[in-house]
């Protein structure tokens, strides 16, 4: 990508944004990714898929010599720190979820999340813990390992699609501008966050990002 004439990658970027929307999707909290120069999840995050990637290349060492090398200790620190991470989340999501009922938001609470599009929208925690509730199908190793499946995964794939759309979208001027101008009809220069029903109405950019910039 470019910006004022220079050019800059624009991975680490979208991985952050990415990281922030999955962890509110997956777990129904923040970790300001974008926000804060430094943050110990995201850090491991980085760390732990940079050590598999460097071990995919080197089939020839076993677990058990892996795990005695720098990077075997690395790993095996920075995993620990994200599962404790989701262990927390996991224990304080489910307290909150005990403490409050959603079904009853103050009036207040229930028009903001109407404006924005929330009403009764459940974080994938929220459904996995409203679940175990009503069986004993899933314990809460169960559901921190699912919601460290779905962190984890999630966020590379969405994105390499984010950025494999906006490098389509670089290539192709002409989309790119009236992709452009549909959000700035649909927003007006807003600074307040998207509702649903905003995002529905940029038809054209929906169907570009799904069938692609051609």
């Amino acid at each position: 990508m470019k910006a004022n004439g220079e050019t800059f990658d624009i991975y680490p970027y979208i991985t952050k944004c990415a990281l922030d929307i999955i962890c509110e999707t997956a777990m129904g909290t923040s970790i300001n990714a974008m926000s804060s120069n430094r943050n110990q999840y995201v850090e491991s995050i980085y760390a732990i898929s940079e050590i598999i990637t460097w071990r995919f290349f080197r089939p020839y060492i076993t677990d058990f010599i892996f795990q005695f090398t720098p990077k075997g200790y690395a790993f095996q620190k920075h995993l620990k720190q994200v599962h404790n991470f989701t262990r927390k989340v996991v224990a304080e999501r489910k307290k909150h979820l005990k403490d409050n009922n959603l079904n009853n938001e103050s009036k207040a609470n229930k028009a903001n999340n109407k404006l924005l599009g929330k009403k009764e929208r459940m974080s994938f925690l929220d459904l996995l813990l409203n679940s175990s509730e009503s069986s004993d199908v899933l314990n809460d190793q169960d559901i921190a390992e699912e919601v460290d499946t779905f962190m984890f995964e999630g966020h590379d794939t969405t994105t390499a699609g984010m950025c494999w759309t906006l490098f389509l979208l670089g290539n192709n001027a002409d989309i790119q501008e009236k992709v452009y101008q549909e959000v700035r009809n649909v927003l007006q220069n807003k600074s307040t966050p998207s509702t649903i029903s905003e995002l529905h109405e940029m038809k054209y950019l929906e169907g570009k990002s799904v069938s692609g910039s051609t």
